[in-house]
C-alpha cells in the first residue's frame, strides 16, 4: 500500500507538471493561495481521484490474479470480499493530505509571475481545452507507448535470451574448469 501511495504522488506531481507551461528556478515562491488557484484551475484533484481509482481498478486486478492462482476456483462471494479488502484500504484516501503535499513544491519551484501566467493561460477557452483533452492524450500516448514496446518485444526478449544462453554456457564451462 505504501509503495502505491508512493507511486501516486509521484504520478500525481507527473501529471500536473504536464499541463504547467514552465518550471523555473525562483528566488520567491508564489503563494498557497495562487497555487491553490492554480491546482482548483486544473482540476488536479479531480485527477487524483481519478488516478485513486484507476490504483484500485488496477489492485483489484491483481489482488484477484493472484487469489486465482491460489484459489482457482474461487467463488464470486471471495473474489467481493477480496474486492471489499481494496476498497476498504483506500476508503480514506488521503487527497486533502496529497494537496497540501503538493503546494510546497509548487512554490519551491514556481515564481508569482510563473503561477499567474499559468492560471491566465488556464483560464482561457484554450486553456480549459488543454485540461479537458489531457487524459484523452495521455491516454492515447500511453497506447501508443505500449503498442511500440509490444512491437520490439520480440527483438528484446531474442537479446534476453542470448545472453541468458551465453551465461548457461559460462556457468557450465567454468564448472569444466580445475
Amino acid at each position: 500500500m505504501k509503495s502505491a501511495l508512493s507511486w501516486l504522488c509521484v504520478s500525481l506531481v507527473v501529471t500536473v507538471s504536464a499541463y504547467s507551461q514552465q518550471v523555473a528556478s525562483v528566488d520567491a515562491g508564489a503563494s498557497r493561495a495562487d497555487i491553490a488557484r492554480l491546482l482548483d484551475l486544473v482540476h488536479v484533484r479531480d485527477q487524483m481521484a481519478l488516478m485513486r481509482d484507476g490504483l484500485v481498478t488496477n489492485m483489484k486486478q491483481s489482488a484477484e490474479t493472484t487469489f486465482k492462482k491460489k484459489v482457482p476456483d474461487a467463488t464470486a462471494e471471495q473474489v467481493a470480499v477480496l474486492n471489499g479488502m481494496v476498497d476498504d484500504a483506500f476508503q480514506d484516501f488521503p487527497i486533502d493530505e496529497l494537496l497540501d503535499a503538493i503546494v510546497p513544491i509548487y512554490q519551491k519551484h514556481l515564481s508569482p509571475a510563473d503561477v499567474n501566467k499559468m492560471i491566465e493561460f488556464y483560464s482561457t477557452p484554450t486553456g480549459q481545452k488543454v485540461i479537458a483533452e489531457m487524459p484523452a492524450m495521455m491516454k492515447e500516448a500511453m497506447q501508443a507507448g505500449a503498442e511500440l514496446t509490444r512491437a520490439r518485444m520480440d527483438t528484446i526478449t531474442q537479446r534476453i535470451d542470448k545472453r541468458m544462453k551465453q551465461l548457461e554456457e559460462l556457468q557450465q564451462h567454468s564448472s569444466k574448469s580445475p
